[in-house]
């Protein structure tokens, strides 16, 4: 993975978090106004089915939940994670132990794979030559609460992308997705914000 932080990358933008949400009209892509929106679509992420890093769910029950806004944008594919829909349900013991960059990883992960399920990005079976998804979010929010009742809200100007290879290799039965690099801002040291990025 490459981590890049050129600051002419990163755009600087205030969101709205009506857009996000999509609670009304058609949600705007943070950064390309001229995208066309294709869609919404919620991800459940099992607990118990997830390890990641060598860290794995534990509590029983416990599920990732999350609303993710999908754009073409100059012919790529966009996930874009609604921040304030990310909730937890079941036991919430590992929602306490677990960083903000860990969750968004696992949002992240799973915004690109339910993308593909649901055919908005394509699955070559060649990865050199995969096209690339992105997946957008603020670099910087607020964490609340504990345990299931934890949820976030942006807190600041910046979004982070990252970027995605999803190919299935012939006869594998595999689908993979390799997160190929990350741009992004981290946060300012004070003003009790965490970094969403990996």
């Amino acid at each position: 993975m490459r981590l890049s932080l050129p600051i002419s990358i990163v755009f600087a933008i205030l969101l709205s978090t009506t857009a996000w949400a999509q609670t009304t009209g058609t949600p705007s892509h943070p950064l390309d106004p001229d995208a066309e929106y294709l869609g919404t679509m919620m991800i459940n992420i099992p607990a118990q089915s997830q390890i990641q890093d060598g860290q794995s769910f534990y509590g029983s029950g416990l599920s990732l939940i999350g609303a993710v806004i999908i754009f073409r944008s100059g012919g790529l594919i966009d996930y874009l994670i609604s921040v304030p829909d990310i909730k937890f349900d079941g036991d919430g013991i590992w929602v306490d132990t677990t960083s903000t960059a860990m969750i968004f990883n696992l949002v992240s992960r799973a915004a690109v794979l339910q993308g593909m399920a649901e055919g908005y990005t394509t699955c070559s079976s060649n990865c050199a030559s995969s096209p690339v998804s992105r997946v957008l979010a603020e670099t910087c929010v607020k964490r609340h609460g504990s345990g299931v009742n934890t949820w976030f809200t942006p807190c600041g100007l910046l979004i982070g992308i990252r970027e995605y290879v999803i190919c299935c290799p012939a006869g594998s039965g595999d689908v993979q997705a390799n997160m190929i690099q990350f741009t992004g801002l981290p946060c300012l040291p004070l003003g009790g914000c965490d970094f969403t990025g990996p």
